[in-house]
């Protein structure tokens, strides 16, 4: 459990680090630069999250569940990875002036250019990673992130500063991408050979291709709607949606997204085990909520000081649009556990089904939305990802023989003392006259109670999972 824990607090502590970072760097790019610059980006971004993924092509994933002894099967999982790293560069660059004629861009051709040597660096990255991740050097892999981040963002300010404009954010993923990639090399214990054997190697690229099947879907879900935006409206409003959703994202980015990479690597090990794995998912579920349900509820509430004092008075659009999601980010970030452990058990046909039927319902909602403004489309948003997620936890609770009355019961509490906490809020600032730091504070200090309130109320229920957690953290050292 203690190694468990570490290890999330690690990789976690990456993404406080960054945020903390941005904390300094976003007030200074967003004064420097433009919603525009940030369109931008977020039109290119689209190409290269898309070649990235086939670059990896999910063979690392594989081979995190196996051992690293097969030195021929991790050599040749390394040259494919390579290899599609570097053909889907090729063509990302090939297509970057096709793309900027599409979307009436100009400007938008040797941005993606650029950014095609970044899928290069990450199909090389992938397989040395999956290395260090199977060894559980949580610490060694958070240390490496840290400096390739600080060295990224450093970039982009002094970019910024000598008024490279959008330039500022593209020189922060070439800077960010190439220190990871020296620094995972020079750490990670896996060196390739010059061997290349396809029987080794074809059960994880059979593996990796759910794993694409997954990402590959989860894409059009998650990157697509910029693409969308800027065809129909232009790069100014993708650039406010891109920010509003820079925030929205931030519980999967400090919370989530370390637990599942944590999660993956431990219970992978027990995968055989339901009852451990169950109540370590509802003891992780219950913990999630009851920290990222009220805090993304206060910075909800206080949007508008949040974003003023942060970026400006020239991104209150973004506010708004971050108000609006809010909710449906904050259940997505806590119900995101459901597909890691999918992948734990085995299920990835449920996995990839889940993301291809929401896919589906949030492009129809995107497409039907997208021409009465970004509003609409965060309305939208809401209520795709309401509508669809008890369907999720129908197909994915009884794989691990869960009930929807215990899901649901690891919800409640901090879903109850949230509403509550939004409603003391307001009943405060509408009847005292403050200013937007004092609003901050009192955001952050209601929002702190709320999460100590929801711990005391479900102290029983996170004691009793805690001796689940401790077992399955046991037998899987």
């Amino acid at each position: 459990m203690r190694r468990f824990v570490l290890n999330t607090g690690a990789i976690s502590a990456v993404n406080v680090l960054r945020l903390f970072a941005q904390f300094f760097a976003v007030p200074i790019l967003s004064r420097l630069l433009s919603p525009a610059d940030y369109g931008l980006i977020g039109l290119a971004s689209p190409f290269m999250f898309f070649a990235m993924m086939l670059a990896d092509a999910g063979v690392g994933t594989s081979l995190v569940r196996h051992s690293a002894d097969d030195h021929k099967a991790w050599s040749t999982c390394f040259w494919i990875s390579s290899g599609m790293g570097f053909c889907a560069g090729i063509a990302m660059a090939g297509l970057a002036f096709v793309a900027a004629i599409f979307l009436n861009e100009p400007r938008l051709g040797p941005i993606v250019m650029a950014l095609a040597l970044v899928v290069c660096a990450q199909g090389m990255t992938s397989i040395p990673s999956a290395a260090l991740q199977l060894s559980q050097r949580f610490q060694l892999i958070a240390g490496t992130e840290v400096a390739a981040t600080l060295t990224g963002i450093g970039t982009a300010v002094v970019m910024a500063l000598h008024g490279a404009g959008a330039w500022a954010l593209v020189g922060q993923q070439l800077a960010f991408f190439a220190a990871r990639l020296i620094l995972v090399f020079s750490f990670s214990s896996f060196y390739p050979r010059w061997v290349f054997s396809w029987p080794h190697a074809k059960e994880h690229v059979l593996f990796g291709r759910d794993v694409l099947g997954v990402n590959f879907l989860g894409f059009f879900s998650r990157q697509m709607d910029n693409l969308v935006i800027g065809k129909a409206l232009g790069s100014t409003p993708v650039g406010l949606y891109s920010m509003a959703f820079q925030f929205v994202r931030l519980p999967s980015m400090i919370i989530t997204g370390p637990l599942q990479y944590v999660m993956y690597a431990h219970l992978s090990k027990i995968k055989d085990r339901t009852d451990a794995i169950r109540e370590t998912f509802l003891l992780l579920t219950r913990s999630v909520a009851l920290l990222i349900f009220p805090i993304m509820g206060m910075v909800a509430a206080a949007y508008k000081p949040v974003f003023d004092l942060m970026l400006s008075a020239k991104w209150e659009a973004s506010a708004e649009l971050f108000m609006l999601v809010a909710p449906a980010g904050a259940l997505q970030a806590v119900t995101a556990l459901g597909g890691t452990t999918m992948w734990v058990v085995g299920r990835s046909d449920i996995a990839m089904r889940t993301t291809f039927e929401f896919g589906v319902l949030w492009m129809t909602a995107l497409l039907a939305s997208v021409w009465f403004g970004i509003w609409w489309i965060a309305i939208a948003y809401d209520v795709v990802v309401m509508l669809y997620i008890p369907r999720a936890m129908h197909l994915m609770l009884p794989q691990i023989e869960c009930s929807p009355r215990q899901y649901a019961q690891s919800l409640v509490s901090p879903l109850a003392i949230t509403a509550v906490a939004i409603l003391l809020f307001e009943l405060v600032v509408r009847t005292a006259a403050l200013s937007e730091w004092h609003e901050l504070f009192i955001a952050g200090l209601i929002g702190v109670s709320a999460v100590g309130a929801s711990g005391l109320l479900q102290r029983r229920q996170l004691m009793n999972g805690l001796q689940a957690l401790n077992v399955a953290a046991t037998a899987a050292s």
